[in-house]
């Protein structure tokens, strides 16, 4: 495993219903981002943008720690003991997503490989959700 991985690690929770206030309640954990559908706001070229879905997510930064140790991280903040977050009110897709970028070796590929430890792995299986992975190679 490399220390020039990027990692990015995300739970997200999304519904037409979902009441962001109400999920950071529940899980008593202020996310990185939510909104719900309907929510409008301004790009910086002065578009209006409307929501069109809730959603409330929380992201783990990485620092220098491996991805076990920041897929832990995530799950000890929202664990919850007894259900699913999928099974929250107004929750119609929910999931944790796992971004690793990888700088492009000499000729412009390249690969790369993690492992997710035992305990990281039962921890993940609290949070009873789905786990989408996307690697991403970059050129410098």
């Amino acid at each position: 495993m490399s220390d020039d991985y990027l990692y990015r690690v995300s739970v997200y929770l999304k519904g037409d219903g979902l009441d962001p206030d109400a999920v950071t309640s529940l899980l008593a954990v202020n996310p990185t981002q939510s909104h719900r559908k309907g929510d409008k706001w301004l790009t910086s070229t002065r578009k209006e943008v409307v929501e069109k879905t809730g959603l409330w997510s929380l992201s783990v930064e990485p620092g220098s720690r491996d991805l076990s140790e920041i897929l832990g991280e995530l799950s000890s903040k929202i664990c919850k003991k007894n259900d699913s977050l999928a099974n929250v009110s107004g929750v119609e897709e929910a999931y944790v997503d796992v971004f690793v970028a990888v700088d492009a070796d000499d000729l412009g590929g390249g690969g790369c490989e993690f492992e997710l430890d035992v305990p990281c792995v039962r921890a993940l299986s609290n949070l009873q959700l789905p786990i989408r992975f996307t690697v991403t190679v970059v050129r410098e």
